[in-house]
C-alpha cells in the first residue's frame, strides 16, 4: 500500500478530518458553552470555535487532488519516466498546504468576537476586501482546479478508454484494469469535489457582489440563508464521502480496513480464564 498515490490518499483524509474536527465547534457545540470576549475571545474564533482552520484543510483536500491528477496523469501517459519519489510527495504535500493557508489567510486576520451579536463574525477593514477575497475562492479554489483536473483527467480517460490499440498480453492487461479502477475513483471523488464546493464559492460570490440595496436584501434574506446552510452540508459531506468511495472502488482498501477491523476486535476481546483441568492435561 506504500505507493506515492496512497501517500496522497493519506494527506487528504488527513485534510477530511481536520474539516471536521474544526467544523464540530461551529455546529454541534456552540450552544454548549460560553465564548469569552476581548483578545481572548478573538484568538479563540480564529483557532477553534469559528471553525476557520476548516478552509484551509477544504482547500489543501483541493490542491491535493490536482496533485493526485498529476500523479495518474504521470503514471498512464509517461509510463516509462521516472514515477514519483517520496520527496517528491513530501513537497507537493508541503506546497498544498502553504497555498492553502496562502489562501485563506485573509479570512483568517478579519475574524473577531463580536459582543453585539455573541458570535464570531468577519469584520471587513473595506466592501473591496471581501469582494477580493470571493474572487480568489471562486477562481483559486473553484474554476482553476477544476479546469485542470478536467485538462489532466482528459488526457487519461482517453488513453485507458478511448484507445483502439488491443491488449494482448495478460499482465498488461491485468495493470490495465488497475490503472483504470484507481483513476476511475480518482475521478469520481473529483465530481463529487466539484459538485460540493461550486454552490458555497458562488453563493459567496454573488452575495459579495451584490449590492445592498432595500430589494435585494429582502431576497438575499429568504434565499441566501437556505443556499449557505445546503452549501455547508455540501462541504461536510465532501468530507465525509471520499473514503467510502475508496473503499468501494479499490479492493485492497476494502482488504486493509478488514484487517485492520478484524485486528481491532481481537485485541478488544477480553481473554477467557483458562481452565484448570485441561491446563494440568496439557502440563501431564
Amino acid at each position: 500500500m506504500k505507493t506515492p498515490m496512497n501517500y496522497l490518499l493519506v494527506n487528504l483524509a488527513v485534510c477530511d478530518m481536520l474539516v471536521g474536527i474544526f467544523f464540530m465547534p461551529r455546529h454541534l457545540f456552540f450552544e454548549h458553552y460560553q465564548h469569552p470576549e476581548g483578545s481572548l475571545g478573538d484568538f479563540l474564533c480564529k483557532c477553534l470555535t469559528f471553525g476557520i482552520l476548516s478552509w484551509p484543510a477544504s482547500c489543501a483536500s483541493v490542491y491535493t487532488l490536482i496533485a493526485i491528477a498529476w500523479e495518474r496523469y504521470n503514471a498512464i501517459m509517461k509510463p516509462h519516466s521516472v514515477r514519483f519519489s517520496i520527496k517528491k510527495i513530501k513537497i507537493a504535500v508541503v506546497l498544498c498546504w502553504v497555498l492553502a493557508f496562502l489562501i485563506s489567510l485573509l479570512d483568517l486576520i478579519v475574524v473577531k468576537y463580536d459582543p453585539s451579536i455573541k458570535s464570531c463574525d468577519y469584520k471587513w477593514m473595506a466592501p473591496w476586501a471581501v469582494k477580493l477575497d470571493a474572487a480568489i475562492w471562486l477562481f483559486a479554489v473553484g474554476c482553476l482546479p477544476c479546469l485542470i483536473m478536467l485538462a489532466l483527467y482528459g488526457g487519461v480517460i482517453r488513453t485507458l478508454w478511448c484507445s483502439k490499440h488491443k491488449i494482448t498480453d495478460v499482465s498488461q492487461r491485468s495493470l490495465h484494469k488497475s490503472r483504470k479502477r484507481v483513476t476511475k475513483a480518482a475521478v469520481t471523488v473529483t465530481v463529487i469535489l466539484f459538485v460540493c464546493w461550486m454552490l458555497n464559492l458562488l453563493y459567496y460570490f454573488i452575495t459579495s457582489y451584490t449590492p445592498q440595496t432595500p430589494s435585494t436584501n429582502e431576497t438575499l434574506t429568504t434565499v441566501a440563508p437556505v443556499f449557505y446552510k445546503i452549501s455547508h452540508v455540501l462541504l461536510l459531506l465532501n468530507s465525509s464521502v471520499n473514503p467510502f468511495v475508496y473503499a468501494v472502488q479499490d479492493s485492497r482498501f476494502r482488504r486493509c480496513m478488514s484487517k485492520l477491523l478484524c485486528r481491532w476486535r481481537n485485541t478488544r476481546r477480553p481473554s477467557l480464564p483458562a481452565d484448570k483441568s485441561t491446563t494440568q492435561g496439557e502440563a501431564l
